[in-house]
């Protein structure tokens, strides 16, 4: 077992001594079990505040994440990263006279122990402001953290939920299931020519918008689909569902569903010799390192997913974070991770001293300069509090992500 220092970032380890690479810890035969041991270690990392600075002037981000269970790997990347971010602006003195420390729970992906984790972090810990990673862990804070009118800054979680109703206390960065499908579809349609789809979908209620979203890119392409194939969350036999596509023979493969599962779903393809015409498309489920630990073998340029507000992790951009976290494998929740962090480091600095938490929601709301990192697309107010919506596109070369394009796309 590593140290906590190493675990944390403030030995002389890095974490992937501690096994905290996902696909490392599988190649070695360790897996989730391994993961969710190293859950409550990281609950007690925090960013300490710089040395010298009073404690009235750390800025403490509250976050609740699954540090444990089957989604573990995607927590320890964004909150990882996230935190690195905040130590690196620490080392330097902090932001017009602020640190920020970090203040990690684990709720193993439940919602209801995300709840009862913000308020702790709220009522006992006095936190600024929240984030989370995660859908239901984000949706059931929601209501609470509106009430009582704590910031909710860039969660991880792309549901529109999120942002509609617009809620005062909230803002995101990461773009949306369905605007992520229209951007892909249409940059498909544009790149390789418009063609026939199948969908295939987990039956979760948000996954309807991208759906219909599908629907309507593909039509307005020149293109049609052909079958909607609904199946279940976590499913075990992909057999019939390959079985149906292979009779369908569509142009594109549009997967809407996780990541897991979509790995699932091209190891049948495989099995069976199906591929579609012209490429599978997908969420940024598809562009997750979850995606290829159970895909196996996946053919080079035949995926593309998004990879919502930010680069490819693999791309040069990226390079600063990368640096942050030497041994770890940079993946798309850490870079999106050390965007929220550098994205609350920006508002604060904009805010320049004057730091409350009604002040940074008015900044966010219509006062922010837009910003924008080598790593991302522009960051700027909007009326819908979903600061970008921009992204980047992943496919596979070689068993890697890598980017499909060097420029951004939008919905």
């Amino acid at each position: 077992m590593a140290r906590i220092d190493d675990i944390c970032g403030t030995g002389p380890g890095t974490a992937v001594a501690a096994g905290l690479s996902r696909r490392g810890l599988l190649r070695g035969g360790a897996g989730i079990g391994a993961l969710a041991a190293l859950g409550p270690v990281l609950a007690g990392c925090s960013s300490g505040a710089a040395s010298g600075s009073s404690a009235g002037a750390t800025l403490k981000i509250g976050m609740t994440a699954a540090l444990t269970g089957a989604f573990a790997a995607t927590a320890v990347q964004f909150t990882g990263y996230m935190k690195r971010v905040f130590d690196q602006a620490n080392a330097a003195g902090g932001v017009n006279g602020h640190t920020f420390q970090l203040v990690l729970t684990d709720d193993g992906a439940s919602g209801e122990r995300a709840l009862t984790n913000a308020r702790k972090l709220v009522e006992q810990e006095g936190v600024f402001a929240m984030s989370t990673v995660g859908t239901a862990n984000t949706t059931s804070i929601l209501d609470y953290l509106t009430v009582r009118k704590v910031p909710l800054l860039f969660p991880a979680a792309y549901v529109s939920s999120v942002i509609s109703p617009v809620r005062a206390n909230t803002f995101a960065l990461f773009a949306l299931f369905e605007q992520q499908i229209t951007a892909v579809v249409k940059w498909a349609f544009a790149t390789k020519g418009p063609g026939t789809v199948a969908i295939v979908r987990a039956n979760l209620a948000y996954l309807d918008e991208s759906q219909t979203a599908t629907e309507t890119v593909a039509a307005a392409g020149g293109g049609k689909v052909l079958k909607t194939i609904s199946t279940q969350y976590n499913q075990p036999e992909w057999g019939s569902t390959v079985i149906q596509l292979k009779s369908l023979k569509p142009d594109y493969l549009v997967v809407l569903t996780t990541a897991p599962d979509s790995g699932r779903l091209w190891k049948e393809m495989t099995l069976q010799g199906f591929r579609p015409g012209k490429a599978t498309l997908g969420l940024s489920t598809i562009a997750d390192t979850a995606f290829l630990d159970t895909a196996g073998t996946v053919s080079d340029d035949a995926t593309f997913g998004a990879v919502p507000s930010t680069v490819v992790p693999s791309a040069p951009g990226a390079d600063p974070i990368r640096a942050l976290w030497p041994g770890n494998t940079l993946g798309l929740f850490g870079l999106e991770g050390a965007l929220a962090a550098a994205t609350i480091i920006e508002a604060v600095r904009q805010l320049d001293g004057k730091v409350t938490q009604p002040a940074i929601l008015d900044l966010l709301a219509d006062g922010f300069t837009p910003f924008k990192t080598s790593y991302s697309s522009t960051i700027a107010p909007s009326p819908d509090h979903l600061l970008t919506k921009q992204m980047g596109v992943a496919t596979v070369r070689s068993g890697e992500f890598v980017p499909a394009t060097t420029q951004l796309i939008s919905a």
